[in-house]
């Protein structure tokens, strides 16, 4: 009967090919390692230098994005300026045109005035002809008045005469009383023409003193009239100088207005091109945003844990938030809240808490001091917060924000400042407020406070150089002063 052969599974030859096997795979698995590092190696330097080229494109179409702004600006005040040349333009034309009006209604009324005054002294002509005429008929008066003067001595010397005839005949015959009483009838005749005359001549003495006025009065009217008519002609050859002037001007504005709205043509299409310019290279730094994305998911994968160069990886934070009313009124409400979402979503950090400043401060978790634990249920409450109980308004007190961030917080590896421009007090100047913080922070860091500050500019850069240079290089000199870094416009 034959013994059946048993087969032993772990001989020293197998175990040696095992072994063999085994070596093979960790040889493999090593070198396949040290490939994957090194191609992870690569592929973050290539992203870093990717992200310092993306910097350079990023500040080159904020710089051209200022250019483009301030070349808007510049089309604007130059378009408000030839505006501005057209309405004076246009109102200068106005009082040209009133101007004229004025001196054909001057003109019209000088004619007038002429006319009246030729009607004056035609009526003083022909009141001194009347005169003439009354002085004529005076002298004729007189002359009739001495001729009845004089036969009225005649006639007293007849009475005379008559008065002794009838003495003499009284003496003589009494009977001749009847006749004596007709002569003495003749004589109350004659003293009654004789006082008409009087009366008459005294009337004609009467109308001569007022002819002799009318003719002073009707002289001194058209004596006026005559200036009058002068200065009014004078005045109209004045208003149809300035008419002639004001046309002028209106012919230079008109050139100056047409030579203003070509510019403007130019300009605007020169700074059509620059937006497109700039367009394409918003749409440039789009898709390279995407790439960036996808390798910082690749590198999340990895355990790399920062946000563009910043590190995120801290146990103990603060997040100093500006609620001021510019960050609503420049629309930038919702970059600031998205900007503190990203950074809580990458950081690893075993507590944190927000506070949002303004002229009054907000406390996330609502009391002072007290901090969150930092896993992902507390990091969303944080979020919701911002986005649904922050009302934003007031002033930027940051130097008070900074305090309470010192102060009340205990030890802290970093805060994050974010904000949008410089502190601003009511009643202190920027730089005496700017000054107090700088030597806060510089006696923290006296007493070996190792806090870094992290301040993250939001929104784009301010048209004002010289405000964009000073806001850079506040936040520049906190950051810088703590060991920290800088982020931003």
């Amino acid at each position: 009967m034959s013994k059946k052969r048993e087969i032993n599974v772990f001989s020293l030859s197998f175990l040696d090919t095992f072994c063999n096997a085994l070596g093979a795979m960790i040889l493999l698995f090593i070198l396949n390692s040290n490939a994957l590092t090194r191609s992870m190696q690569s592929a973050v330097e290539k992203y870093r230098v990717k992200t310092v080229e993306l910097e350079k494109e990023r500040r080159y179409a904020e710089a051209a994005r200022n250019d483009a702004q301030l070349s808007r600006n510049d089309a604007q005040l130059s378009r408000d300026a030839a505006f501005r040349a057209r309405d004076e333009a246009e109102k200068s034309e106005q009082r040209a045109v009133q101007n004229r009006e004025l001196a054909m209604i001057s003109e019209r009324e000088a004619r007038a005035q002429k006319e009246l005054a030729e009607q004056k002294a035609e009526e003083a002509r022909l009141a001194e002809q009347r005169s003439l005429t009354a002085l004529e008929e005076l002298k004729v008066a007189q002359a009739r008045m001495a001729q009845t003067n004089q036969e009225l001595s005649r006639k007293n010397e007849e009475l005379s005469k008559l008065n002794q005839r009838i003495e003499q005949a009284f003496k003589q015959n009494v009977s001749r009383e009847k006749k004596f009483q007709e002569i003495l009838d003749q004589k109350e005749q004659v003293q009654k023409e004789y006082q008409v005359l009087l009366d008459k001549q005294q009337n004609l003495s009467q109308t001569m003193d007022s002819l002799e006025q009318q003719k002073k009065q009707l002289q001194e009217e058209c004596d006026r009239l005559t200036l009058w008519y002068k200065e009014a002609k004078e005045q109209a050859n004045s208003l149809k100088g300035q008419y002639q002037n004001a046309a002028e001007d209106n012919k230079t504005l008109a050139q100056r207005l047409s030579q203003k709205e070509t510019e403007l043509s130019k300009r605007e299409r020169e700074i059509a091109a620059r937006e497109e310019e700039i367009r394409k290279r918003e749409e440039e730094t789009a898709s390279k945003n995407q790439k960036i994305a996808v390798m910082e998911q690749d590198l999340n994968k990895k355990d790399d844990r920062s946000l563009f160069g910043v590190k995120l990886s801290y146990q103990r934070i603060l997040f100093l938030f500006d609620r001021s009313g510019s960050i609503v009124q420049n629309n930038w409400k919702e970059t600031i809240i998205g900007t503190c979402k990203e950074i809580l979503e990458h950081c690893e950090v075993e507590e944190f808490a927000i506070v949002a400043f303004s002229s009054d401060m907000r406390f996330c978790p609502p009391r002072r001091g007290l901090m969150w634990a930092g896993d992902n249920e507390n990091k969303k409450k944080a979020v919701q917060w911002l986005q649904q109980n922050v009302e934003f308004g007031g002033t930027t007190h940051i130097h008070e924000a900074i305090r309470i961030a010192y102060e009340d917080y205990g030890r802290l590896d970093a805060i994050f400042l974010l904000t949008d421009g410089l502190p601003s007090v009511q009643n202190r100047t920027t730089q005496d407020v700017e000054k107090e913080i700088i030597r806060y922070i510089e006696k923290q860091v006296g007493d070996k406070v190792a806090t870094k500050i992290i301040s993250i500019a939001i929104g784009y850069p301010p048209a004002d150089a010289e405000q964009y240079a000073a806001i850079y290089k506040y936040l520049h000199r906190i950051s810088d002063l703590t060991g920290g870094q800088y982020l931003g416009r």
